[in-house]
């Protein structure tokens, strides 16, 4: 396909990756500021696109292009998403890190609305630093009552908040 056709073939085909672009953010409202982006790398992904279709394979270009935008859109975003995430993170844990008191933390545990095996569950795991397993042994229960007492005395805590 020669520079010309490719250039032809964006003019007319730019409302439709729009469409393909509002079509994905309506599926996906959380990314509707990113909707100019999206647009803007969808035009850039083009160029690249027109070298892949072949009409050989026996889809029509409009359909190749819609999978193809999908496709990268998704990908795309997931690796945003994952970035942010990571980057929330990191920041979440230095912030804790920076104002984390093992012993007011102690404090708050006995003072809070559980009962003694949460509190003793919760100040093992987290002040002690201990793992499931070890928790369970010094307890002498099991593995998953230990994960499931634990999950409880949070969802306390969290309610009480």
């Amino acid at each position: 396909m020669t520079k010309a056709e490719k250039e032809s073939l964006f003019i007319e085909h730019q409302r439709f990756i729009k469409m393909i672009v509002s079509h994905f953010m309506m599926k996906n409202p959380t990314y509707l500021f990113m909707y100019d982006d999206l647009v803007g790398e969808c035009n850039m992904r083009f160029v690249t696109i027109c070298d892949k279709y072949s009409p050989d394979h026996g889809a029509k270009f409009t359909t190749f292009l819609y999978d193809q935008l999908q496709y990268y859109m998704r990908n795309a975003l997931t690796k945003e998403v994952q970035s942010q995430v990571a980057e929330e993170t990191f920041v979440a844990t230095n912030e804790f890190q920076d104002s984390y008191d093992p012993f007011k933390f102690e404090e708050l545990l006995m003072s809070a609305p559980l009962t003694s095996n949460q509190k003793e569950i919760l100040r093992l795991r987290y002040i002690m630093d201990m793992t499931y397993q070890e928790v369970a042994d010094e307890m002498g229960i099991s593995k998953p009552a230990v994960f499931y007492t634990e999950g409880r005395a949070i969802n306390t805590l969290r309610r009480s908040l």
